[in-house]
């Protein structure tokens, strides 16, 4: 949010959702911090939020995690396979919600901190199958080219690129 609401300079309105209040808190307070004030804090569930149509949503969905494991090894003892599918089932309801709230050209950034397929690109697949009025934005366009795959998403492994695994993709509203 912090980041986002430099880049805008004051321009425009953020709204800043999640389901804790106080992860909603410490976003005031880095916003406060550094001078941002157009954003409104909303608690709320993300899959189920009703607001005007937007030009452009980040959904930095809750995930498994397992792409931090160098900085939060206990993870790995905390994660169940039904855990993932009932994440799957939640980041899902959230990107579709974000569909329905996105004007039309308008950009949604899709996000995980996790290296796990289900949570990634085979999510993508799915979700681009069901809603062909979106295209993939290929990332190399605003990032590294080393940390795009072939699908034109960011994907970052521990092993390769020496920082933490995590998935990003542009996804496009062309109608």
């Amino acid at each position: 949010t912090t980041n986002i609401g430099e880049l805008m300079k004051g321009e425009g309105e953020i709204i800043a959702v999640d389901t804790f209040d106080y992860k909603l808190k410490l976003i005031k307070e880095s916003c406060t911090r550094l001078g941002i004030a157009n954003v409104d804090y909303v608690a709320a569930d993300a899959s189920e939020l009703k607001i005007e149509p937007a030009d452009k949503i980040l959904a930095d969905v809750p995930c498994s995690g397992l792409g931090v494991l160098r900085k939060k090894p206990d993870i790995r003892w905390k994660r169940e396979i039904e855990d993932i599918v009932q994440l799957v089932k939640f980041q899902n309801a959230i990107l579709n919600n974000a569909a329905n709230l996105l004007k039309s050209g308008g950009v949604i950034v899709y996000s995980t901190c996790t290296t796990e397929p289900e949570e990634n690109f085979l999510l993508i697949q799915n979700f681009l199958k069901e809603h062909p009025e979106f295209i993939i934005d290929d990332a190399s366009k605003y990032v590294n080219q080393a940390l795009v795959n072939s699908n034109g998403c960011v994907e970052t492994f521990p092993h390769k690129h020496h920082m933490d695994g995590s998935f990003a993709v542009r996804l496009v509203k062309t109608q």
